[in-house]
């Protein structure tokens, strides 16, 4: 059968036509309006035919060839039609993806199928030219926090190379006159102010990120002098001048610890600037960043051949070090002590090698505890978030990590999904079964700071990650670590270098392990 004729067009109909005649057929024959109905076998099997000659018209379009229809298949979606969906939402053609996403039974609707919903909803929703925040308020803003926290899990999504190359022109573009980088990029209504520790920091970490996803340096060439200039002033002022310090901080955001910002059952927003233990909290986690960006300048400065400017930068990195263990370790070489009870505190002391010696592993036990103490669930915001599962695989806590990752009780990220959330949450507490929604002056149920936690799925938990002295994926290191608790897992990710595969599960006590590599990768 043509497949033309199979959606009622010509061969020369424009693909704007030949998707309007797809959307047409898709609404008349989706089996759910025959849900109960004699004819309902009848209308699967003719969406069956609709899905895949609206597939073969899209492949042949693409490659320039013709072809003929063969059929239905009577195995319902395949999986080499989800390959295509797939590479649909890898090229930035949501709403192709979500046409045929809409179009498969909802009997057919798997795991794979509302992962891959979840991820063209995301897209649509928030990576639209800017990285917003929410699609639904009056606010929509190019986030920098949230988008730093996230962007390496969004090249597990698509290829997002060329969109961050352009949104970090609108950080360029939005830079403060002394170096600092706004909280929002573009400018905007508001969140356009300086020397936000986790926001600011966005200037240096989503650019490093784009480079060892990637392995093209343009990107870091492009904003060089800007990172310079960024990190120079961070290394000077460390976020203690009179405007930074009396200036309300966003630090950790929407977490579940005492010290949090936006305001939670603590209320210490209010009233930090009179709590010294809460400045304090600002000014390790501030200096935290401030290591971190000059390790990853260090990194990127090597990369693009500047050594002397990268000598600097380790220079930088040794200072704030020195800087963090002398203000804010006690003399046992742990942290100060109204900062111990924080998850988010000890996740840096860890993450960024703070402590030492019996100091870390005393640290990572104070970790624990907290995490024992609160039912085995995260207490983090946006910052701490992002770093948690890290660190708690490298210092030996992987079992933790999991734990986390499949806890169903609140904060999680598994409560949501259990209140019918298809995509992340702004709040742990967007909405609660015990107190309905959550606070109607900031709420949002598309908001994928949260969602970092997939980079950790994908890179530990599935063990597909690029080879840090080789970026862009030239050189691989598959290394999953399974728990028997998630039973099974299938990981595919188009890298630069080409599709990668990884699928392992448990056969009793036995675990099973298959992978793909791409031809002339290591």
């Amino acid at each position: 059968k043509d497949p033309y004729t199979m959606l009622g067009v010509s061969r020369d109909a424009t693909d704007e036509d030949i998707k309007k005649a797809y959307r047409t057929l898709a609404r008349k024959y989706h089996p759910d309006n025959y849900a109960g109905s004699d004819l309902a076998d009848v209308a699967e099997e003719k969406m069956k035919e609709i899905n895949e000659a609206y597939d073969l018209i899209t492949r042949m379009r693409a490659t320039g060839s013709s072809g003929t229809y063969s059929g239905a298949s009577s195995s319902g979606y395949s999986s080499g039609n989800y390959a295509d969906i797939r590479h649909r939402i890898n090229e930035g053609r949501y709403s192709d993806a979500e046409i045929l996403l809409d179009a498969i039974p909802a009997s057919q609707r798997g795991a794979e199928w509302n992962f891959l919903i979840g991820c063209v909803a995301v897209k649509k929703g928030n990576f639209v030219d800017v990285p917003t925040d929410c699609p639904q308020r009056n606010e929509r803003l190019g986030w920098t926090a949230d988008t730093q926290v996230f962007a390496e899990t969004g090249t597990f999504f698509a290829n997002t190379n060329r969109f961050f190359h352009k949104w970090m022109r609108d950080m360029r573009d939005s830079q403060h006159d002394d170096g600092s980088f706004p909280g929002v990029a573009p400018l905007a209504q508001y969140g356009n102010t300086p020397h936000e520790l986790g926001w600011a920091d966005a200037g240096v970490i989503v650019p490093y990120t784009m480079w060892r996803r990637y392995g093209d340096t343009t990107i870091l060439n492009e904003n060089w002098d800007a990172m310079v200039k960024f990190v120079d002033v961070v290394s000077r002022v460390r976020y203690t001048n009179a405007e930074s310090c009396q200036r309300h901080q966003w630090a950790d955001w929407l977490s579940y610890e005492t010290f949090e910002t936006c305001g939670n059952s603590f209320g210490s927003w209010k009233k930090w600037k009179k709590d010294p233990d809460a400045k304090n909290y600002r000014l390790y986690l501030a200096a935290c960043y401030w290591l971190y960006d000059a390790r990853l300048m260090s990194e990127m400065g090597r990369a693009t051949g500047r050594h002397e400017e990268a000598a600097w930068f380790d220079a930088s990195a040794k200072r704030a070090l020195a800087y963090i263990r002398g203000r804010f370790l006690e003399k046992d070489g742990l942290l100060l002590r109204p900062m111990r009870h924080l998850q988010t505190a000890n996740v840096f002391a860890l993450r960024h090698g703070i402590t030492e010696g019996a100091a870390r592993e005393a640290t990572k036990e104070l970790l624990l505890k907290s995490i024992r103490e609160h039912g085995d669930c995260l207490q983090t915001g946006f910052l701490g978030t992002s770093f948690l599962m890290d660190a708690l695989t490298g210092c030996g806590a992987v079992d933790v990590a999991y734990t986390l990752l499949l806890q169903h009780a609140n904060p999680s990220w598994l409560y949501s999904v259990d209140q019918g959330a298809t995509t992340v949450w702004e709040r742990w507490n967007s909405y609660m079964i015990e107190h309905g929604m959550g606070p109607k002056g900031m709420n949002s149920f598309n908001h994928y700071a949260y969602g970092c936690v997939c980079e950790w799925i994908w890179e530990t938990a599935a063990g597909i990650a690029s080879d840090p002295s080789d970026p862009g994926f030239k050189t691989i290191i598959m290394k999953p670590v399974p728990d028997k608790r998630l039973g099974h897992l299938k990981a595919e990710y188009e890298s630069p270098a080409g599709k990668i595969v990884s699928a392992w599960k448990y056969e009793g006590d036995k675990w099973i392990w298959d992978f793909t590599v791409p031809a002339g990768a290591v």
